[in-house]
């Protein structure tokens, strides 16, 4: 599913360089579930952002289901991200104008799906993550696992093969973050492959393979 090759990522600040991911090798396999942990600074958002084609390596390969990303001009990188990807925040990036389905049927509108069938699959997918029945109400109507919960349901509606989710039990109190986890995991069971950044060691032992970053490395 992924293979990263020989990765490097460099950034610019000021007259200094920082070598964000140096000499990065990984590769994860389709359904594996995969926990990347690592102290602030350590590479994670950086390695997150490149693995979800909202950023480039500087150097090295990044193969993502078959395709080179360094090969895709940004719309067609657009166009795989939007087909292949799903997203989970800490924050949830809920549009506050809009309620629970119309924020889970926002990766559709990118597409040439009709209303109709944004609306109904949106419903499909706030019946997986146990919320059908919040689907008109607004974000400000919602508990905090109640936004999380649209916000996986909004990266589910594109059946994506692969999963992303940056700390997606940060803001949540003990209790509902482990039912969040649980979802996820339901999710990675159905086939999909979920990679998760987390801070927090009892996160991280869940997953089938744990990654530990340290100054752009595994370790």
């Amino acid at each position: 599913m992924i293979q990263l090759q020989n990765i490097a990522k460099t950034y610019r600040k000021g007259t200094s360089t920082i070598n964000a991911l140096h000499d990065f090798n990984l590769e994860i396999g389709t359904g594996e579930y995969v926990a990347i942990t690592g102290s602030s600074g350590s590479g994670k958002s950086t390695l997150l952002n490149i693995l979800g084609l909202l950023d480039r390596p500087s150097s090295g390969t990044y193969i993502l289901d078959g395709h080179a990303s360094q090969q895709l001009a940004d719309q067609a990188a657009s166009g795989l991200r939007n087909r292949l990807i799903g997203f989970v925040f800490q924050s949830f990036h809920l549009i506050p104008e809009r309620n629970a389905w119309q924020n889970v049927a926002l990766p559709l509108e990118y597409t040439q799906t009709n209303l109709a069938e944004r609306k109904t699959r949106a419903y499909a997918a706030l019946e997986k993550v146990g919320l059908l029945e919040r689907a008109e109400h607004r974000p400000n109507e919602l508990s905090g696992g109640q936004e999380q919960r649209v916000a996986i349901a909004r990266a589910l509606v594109n059946q994506p093969k692969l999963i992303l989710a940056d700390e997606p039990t940060g803001n949540l109190d003990a209790a509902t973050g482990r039912s969040i986890l649980e979802l996820l995991e339901n999710l990675q069971s159905d086939g999909s492959t979920l990679v998760l950044v987390t801070h927090d060691p009892n996160v991280a032992a869940r997953a089938s393979r744990k990654i530990e970053l340290r100054d752009g490395q595994i370790l």
